[in-house]
């Protein structure tokens, strides 16, 4: 069975925004979700916390005030990558964790590169994170392949449409040096090399694909087929214990626990459940480098 994963937006969310998103999530099917533009609120934390309490592994770095960052959400064993740690420079937007497959760990790394404006100090500001990102990435790359996906607020060489003033050089160069320099391959643009589909727009004529999936490959291996089959997925995981406190949110996270438990969903739609194996701890365990 594949590995599955999916990227998302959330947009900093207040808390009921963060209901129905996380509502929303809980009829997917994924078997790790990265989430992108989160931050340090109620409503993230909502989503975290139903996760947590439903068995999930959830990965979320701290978030300084009004700071945005990335949560890693996995219903499978996982251990916590080292490149969030070696990230030097605004930390909470990068983070990853390794899931074991058939085939050994594959590292699944999720960003929220920052946006800008036209002032020096936004400019500034992303230039350095890319630095950083790159420093972070070529400190802890090991033999092992890797998943980059999220919100990278760049844009590819010939994006339809072209959007010529907003990004500068130095943007572009991150979105190529993805692959000249760390070996990564765009797998939207791999498997469909002339299709148009944008991740945000404005209007409908005014769309940008700022959200990507990166993957390693040793070829010949197409990068589409670094989605391996899981080797030690996480079964049911523990019993949700009631609240004692009925407040709205807590009994709104109780509801939730139940729905996103693997083999459950809302209104009957079902997770995924990838077999009973382990209870899944709260959180992944570290992990070092390996080479």
């Amino acid at each position: 069975m594949p590995l599955t994963v999916l990227t998302l937006n959330v947009g900093n969310p207040a808390l009921e925004r963060a209901r129905r998103q996380r509502d929303w999530l809980a009829r997917r099917v994924e078997d790790v979700i990265v989430l992108t533009e989160t931050g340090s609120g109620p409503g993230t934390h909502l989503i975290a916390e139903s996760y947590r309490d439903a068995g999930w592994s959830v990965t979320y770095p701290e978030h300084p005030d009004k700071e945005r960052g990335v949560m890693l959400l996995s219903k499978l064993e996982c251990t916590i990558d080292p490149i969030g740690a070696a990230m030097s420079y605004l930390p909470a937007r990068m983070s990853g964790i390794a899931v074991d497959t058939d085939e050994g760990p594959l590292r699944i790394l999720g960003a929220y590169v920052p946006s800008r404006d036209a002032t020096e100090a936004k400019t500034t500001r992303k230039r350095a994170w890319i630095e950083a990102f790159h420093q972070a990435y070529d400190t802890t790359s090991d033999n092992a392949p890797v998943l980059f996906l999220g919100d990278l607020n760049v844009l590819e060489p010939g994006h339809v449409p072209p959007h010529p003033v907003q990004f500068a050089p130095f943007e572009t160069a991150f979105y190529t040096e993805l692959t000249h320099r760390h070996g990564l391959t765009d797998v939207f643009r791999a498997l469909h090399p002339t299709a148009v589909e944008h991740s945000w727009a404005r209007r409908t004529e005014l769309g940008y694909r700022y959200d990507h999936a990166h993957a390693s490959a040793s070829p010949p291996r197409p990068p589409h087929q670094l989605l391996l089959r899981p080797r030690h997925p996480f079964g049911e995981p523990r019993a949700h214990r009631p609240f004692r406190t009925r407040r709205r949110a807590d009994a709104d996270r109780d509801r939730a626990a139940d729905s996103l438990r693997p083999g459950r969903g809302l209104r009957g739609n079902a997770l995924l459940n990838l077999g009973a194996r382990a209870r899944p701890p709260p959180s992944c365990r570290a992990r070092g480098p390996t080479g």
